[in-house]
């Protein structure tokens, strides 16, 4: 992580613009709890929604092949 000036190195490259580190630190743990979110929680409320139409075995053979 070579940065071409020594102003910013205490800075970190963030894509979506100029941010001190506090913000990016910010969105590093809100993305954190995103994914677990995502991963943890959506499942479980397809399996929840899937159940009522379908099969257990159905639901957590399309709950497996998500990507996670």
């Amino acid at each position: 992580m070579s940065q071409e000036s020594g102003q910013k190195d205490n800075k970190v490259r963030i894509p979506s613009g100029d941010k001190s580190t506090q913000d990016s630190k910010k969105g590093r743990a809100s993305k954190f709890i995103l994914n677990i979110l995502i991963n943890g929680v959506l499942p479980v409320i397809l399996l929840y929604v899937l159940k009522k139409y379908v099969t257990t075995t159905v639901a957590l053979a399309i709950a497996a092949s998500l990507p996670m």
